[in-house]
């Protein structure tokens, strides 16, 4: 109940966020308008730019469907995915550990903006989905190695397989962490020398091979002058993932790579927990500097399951992150339930030695839940080219679209007041086409280059004065 509260707390009242969630957005109604499941379309045309596997786009499609194209439609799967991460993330805490210290994980979590945040769990973003299927492969893989179910493997194939078709290769992030954890585990042997590995891997695989099949049969090449100069399948590998993490050149001059990402991550994105994190590790130190623990006690205490599990589904991610050319935080959002895991852990160790520190622990989480309903609660107006022409824009038969470039989040806000947009940058190229039309939507400064023989009604209001709608008298 907690995490559905914070998960839908006023999710459809917060603008729409340019680029990724603004994209998926236009992608799914464009998909509903043409009836192409297959493709992605901007702007009437085959998307170059968001490459990605479909399935984030047909949850919000079939959410557009049953709720009406709004933002809360647009965030709805989202929400339910980030809920369905916490309950694997209870899950794995459960295999290890109390249902109270899964209980308060869970809850520093809920705390935090980088699960129940913009572009995880509460944007219309591939990366809660992204998060929930990684959790559930984690949980079933680890559940496969310490009971004797073997279909647990295949569960965990399954949800990995999910995880490609939301967001392609980005679900290889846990790959070094299960060997990892085999490793240390002595379980590498056990692992390969089964039979329903094999038949695992072969499960998965079907998902990428699959995908790839159904491109080379019913994709859309990319135009001569794209960037890519192929189809999407490919292109997840050699530009959305070895390009944007490998060539210098695709990182913006303004945004550089910093050596430091994860301590800037944990500083935004884990409210105050950071904090606590730091002082367990200083503890670490001290206790060892001044010899009161030796090497030995603390690989012994390392060697706990869920803390080995934590530090191997943690530090590969953040050491590659670290070192990657593109750095975003929604990057680090497999690892944070990880690095929330061991944060408690240090916070139950406190408790346990200072009981005075149980009132510290339970003072943070009463202000960072209260900072994040604030938050929440806190939003910016909507523009006042869609608020004042709502009804305008609803009743249209037809809309043209004649802004060169507009913002895509201008475009999905006109997108959810009227799905019968259309779009063209060549205004003498679309006489006839304007001529059809009820509302044109256009710069101010291009209002003389339409044919004087259309009788047009001017509505002066315009977002942020740059543009304006005509009307049909």
């Amino acid at each position: 109940m907690i995490v559905s509260f914070f998960a839908f707390f006023r999710l459809g009242d917060h603008l729409i966020q340019d680029w990724d969630e603004s994209r998926h957005g236009i992608n799914a109604i464009e998909m509903l308008q043409n009836g192409d499941w297959v493709n992605l379309h901007f702007k009437g045309q085959p998307d170059d730019w968001n490459i990605k596997p479909p399935l984030t786009i047909w949850a919000i499609a079939l959410s557009y469907t049953i709720f009406g194209t709004n933002e809360l439609a647009l965030r709805i799967p989202s929400a339910l995915a980030i809920i369905l991460a916490f309950f694997f993330l209870y899950k794995i805490i459960r295999l290890h550990q109390s249902e109270q210290f899964a209980f308060f994980t869970c809850l520093i979590l809920v705390t935090v903006k980088g699960w129940i945040g913009y572009h995880v769990g509460r944007t219309g973003d591939t990366d809660a989905m992204l998060v929930t299927f990684l959790m559930g492969g984690t949980f079933f893989f680890l559940k496969f190695l310490g009971t004797t179910k073997e279909v647990n493997i295949l569960f965990s194939a399954l949800f990995f397989g999910l995880a490609f078709l939301t967001k392609g290769f980005a679900m290889m992030v846990f790959a070094p962490s299960i060997l990892l954890f085999s490793f240390f585990t002595q379980k590498l042997q056990f692992l390969f020398s089964k039979k329903i590995t094999y038949l695992a891997l072969i499960l998965f695989l079907l998902f990428p091979i699959g995908w790839l099949w159904i491109k080379t049969q019913y994709g859309i090449s990319f135009p001569e002058n794209s960037e890519l100069k192929n189809n999407d399948f490919t292109s997840i590998i050699f530009y959305d993932l070895a390009e944007r993490f490998s060539n210098p050149e695709f990182v913006d001059p303004n945004d550089l790579p910093s050596k430091l990402f994860f301590f800037s991550y944990l500083d935004t994105r884990f409210n105050l927990w950071n904090y606590f994190f730091y002082l367990g590790i200083l503890g670490v130190l001290l206790s060892y500097l001044l010899k009161k623990t030796n090497i030995e006690q603390i690989f012994s205490k390392l060697k706990s399951p869920l803390i080995l599990i934590s530090i191997c589904w943690t530090t590969p991610l953040i050491l590659f992150q670290s070192f990657a050319n593109l750095q975003h935080h929604w990057y680090l959002a497999p690892a944070l339930p990880f690095i929330a895991i061991l944060t408690y852990e240090i916070v139950f160790l406190l408790k346990k030695q200072f009981p005075f520190f149980k009132y510290i622990f339970f003072g943070t989480l009463v202000f960072t839940l209260f900072r994040q309903i604030n938050m929440f609660n806190s939003f910016d107006e909507k523009s006042k080219i869609i608020e004042t022409n709502q009804t305008n824009l609803a009743e249209a038969k037809r809309v043209i679209n004649l802004i060169p470039h507009p913002s895509q989040s201008l475009i999905l806000e006109l997108y959810h007041c009227n799905p019968n947009q259309f779009f063209e940058n060549n205004i003498s190229k679309f006489n006839f086409e304007i001529e059809k039309s009820d509302l044109i939507i256009l710069r101010k400064e291009d209002q003389k280059l339409l044919p004087p023989t259309l009788f047009l009604e001017y509505i002066p209001i315009s977002r942020e004065n740059e543009f304006c709608i005509l009307r049909k008298k």
